[in-house]
């Protein structure tokens, strides 16, 4: 029998693996600050600061930048000194009005009460391209830092030209951390010292996948007193200094209600482990209190007392902490509160220069053979268990003279493991019934517990069907369990409708099998910023198709696959048995910070998963 007589007897199923990548979308604009300029005065006790800006807008899609917001705290004193529309040749069109001026409350997302406040207005011109100006002024009567200066406004806006400058009295000492190729001059006058910094032609920064924060990728000068008074003397000269001020700043804020103290007492009565009357309390407090961000007085760093928990059954994470912090103490267990600077991939704090760098307040227990660890913020965090957001980096330890820079506990691969269980039954159209068996620990644990505990039935609905389900699949029941509080992990188990899971070329079906999203990477002659990883990625993936088609097809199936890396690893086997294709699939991404001149080799690390 000739070849071309065999082709038309012999069918064949090809089994091909492909990667999805995530489109990435970035803002541009032709528009470009060409002045940034602010002045920092210290007198008296008083932080004066004058900001101006020269700003042309190119086009109507720019014309964002002219919406003006300003910011402010309850007892500084804010005066807008000026605000025009020019031409581009300087001519004024208008100036701005004091009546257009709005003043009003800024309460950010998750507040219930803040002291900061905005003020707002508008600048916009009618024909394009056309200049704003404004500048204003703030005076502080406390603070911890006297700048933390950025050359840019925005990310994706040009910048021709920005400058610092500070004027201190002689005998006024700061420490001083920068990065950049500033023009930096320092001059004596009679009275005062005056610094300055000025930095030109500044490049919008890019928004890449897996960079580091935009913080850390663009020039700074930051200035804190080495001593202050804010609320009370402290002192910046070191981290010890610095966390017998917070100390000194919160005591005698964990005193309890005599009522709280005798329902603590009878929740701990019997128990003498440790570990079980920590757990215990945590759980009381979580399900008896929430947190709402409640951000006044001396800048958010004073916590309300613990006897305002009691009483509200709420508070912000430091509030919460010190609740939770008093709990302990009426069992008798010493912990320490602990200032980080929380998110999912963090400014680094600086170790070598002490100041006010965090967000967060998380609090530690010391046991005789462990650490336990608790975010007391969330209703549904497994107890010791940090999770994404606070674990892995410096946190300053609160606990007067001995206060000092410790780190927090970092998650291994194992604890982001997702493990994901298909199983297909199809027929020769490629449609048929799947049953999803997932596991999910990590970073998607903490993001489908908190769905499962907030979203309705039908958002959480939508949720799956938009994140987890493979285009094709239609959603018919879905189950998420969380077999106990604190572990953690979920199962989440979907029974689903699939179509169209072969495609038709001559007389052979190929299938697809279901994707494995990854990043969108940029090439590596575009890309300019260090990739950081903050936490690993880690996924084992089961997949099995029944087919009532294969004693009627030959089956081909796809070379094993094993690709190890300095970066991680990805692995793929297939095989068959009976009318069953199975295929196994690893992927690990280890947690790590590499320079932008290992980027090709990263880079290619993922290219070779993704061919």
């Amino acid at each position: 029998m000739g070849f071309a007589k065999q082709i038309g007897v012999v069918r064949f199923v090809f089994l091909l693996l492909l990667i999805v990548f995530t489109a990435k979308a970035e803002c541009q604009t032709g528009s470009k600050v060409i002045e940034y300029n602010t002045r920092i005065k210290i007198y008296n006790g008083l932080l004066e600061e004058t900001r101006s800006y020269l700003i042309e807008v190119s086009d109507k899609q720019s014309d964002w930048i002219s919406d003006i917001t300003i910011p402010f705290k309850k007892g500084n004193k804010l005066d807008i000194i000026e605000a025009s529309v020019l031409k581009p040749n300087g001519e004024i069109l208008r100036n701005l009005k004091m009546k257009e001026i709005v003043t009003k409350s800024y309460i950010s997302n998750g507040a219930f009460y803040e002291d900061n406040f905005i003020k707002e207005f508008s600048l916009r011109g009618s024909e394009y391209p056309y200049r704003i100006n404004y500048s204003y002024r703030i005076v502080y009567n406390a603070f911890l830092t006297i700048s933390d200066w950025i050359p840019i406004l925005y990310p994706d806006v040009f910048t021709s030209k920005a400058y610092l400058s500070v004027e201190l009295p002689n005998d006024y000492r700061i420490k001083i951390n920068s990065s950049g190729k500033f023009d930096y001059k320092a001059d004596s006058l009679a009275n005062s010292n005056v610094l300055s910094w000025e930095i030109k032609n500044i490049a919008p920064v890019s928004k890449e996948i897996l960079m580091p924060p935009f913080r850390e990728q663009v020039p700074f000068v930051t200035i804190v007193p080495e001593t202050f008074n804010y609320g009370i003397p402290g002192s910046l000269r070191s981290w010890r200094s610095f966390g017998e001020w917070i100390d000194r700043l919160n005591e005698g804020l964990t005193n309890l209600p005599v009522s709280e103290r005798f329902i603590i007492d009878t929740l701990i009565k019997g128990l003498k482990d440790n570990k079980q009357i920590i757990k215990k309390l945590y759980h009381y407090m979580q399900d008896h209190t929430r947190y709402i961000n409640v951000n006044i007085d001396i800048g958010g760093l004073k916590s309300y007392p613990a006897s305002y928990v009691c009483t509200n059954k709420y508070g912000d994470c430091k509030a919460l902490t010190i609740y939770m912090k008093a709990l302990l103490e009426q069992a008798g267990i010493t912990s320490f509160y602990i200032l980080v600077n929380a998110g999912k991939n963090p400014v680094l704090i600086n170790p070598e220069f002490p100041s006010q760098q965090f967000n967060h307040m998380i609090l530690c227990i010391p046991l005789e053979k462990d650490t336990a660890w608790l975010e007391n913020t969330s209703n549904y965090n497994p107890y010791n268990y940090l999770g994404t957001f606070t674990q892995n980096r410096y946190g300053l330890l609160i606990n007067g003279e001995k206060s000092v820079l410790v780190r927090t506990p970092s998650m291994k691969p194992d604890d982001f493991l997702q493990t994901t269980n298909y199983y297909f039954k199809l027929n020769s159209e490629g449609s048929g019934h799947a049953i999803m068996r997932k596991e999910m620990k990590g970073d998607e644990f903490e993001k489908y517990i908190a769905a499962k505990e907030e979203l309705t039935v039908s958002d959480m609905k939508e949720l799956i069907e938009n994140e987890i389900l493979p285009n094709n699949f239609e959603l018919i029941n879905w189950e998420i369990s969380h077999d106990d509080r604190d572990i953690p992990s979920l199962k989440m188990n979907l029974d689903m409708a699939v179509s169209n899971q072969f495609r038709r070329i001559s007389n052979s079906l190929i299938l697809n099998p279901v994707q494995i999203e990854f990043y969108n990477l940029e090439k590596p002659e575009v890309r300019k910023t260090p990739v950081r990883i903050y936490y690993p990625i880690n996924r084992k993936d089961s997949i099995v198709y029944e087919l009532n088609l294969t004693n009627k097809y030959k089956t081909a199936l796809p070379k094993d696959v094993n690709i190890q890396s300095r970066y991680g690893f990805y692995s793929v086997k297939h095989f068959l048995n009976g009318q069953k294709i199975y295929i196994v699939r690893k992927f690990q991404m280890y947690n790590n910070e590499y320079p932008v001149s290992e980027y090709p080799d990263f880079y290619s690390f993922l290219e070779a998963i993704r061919k």
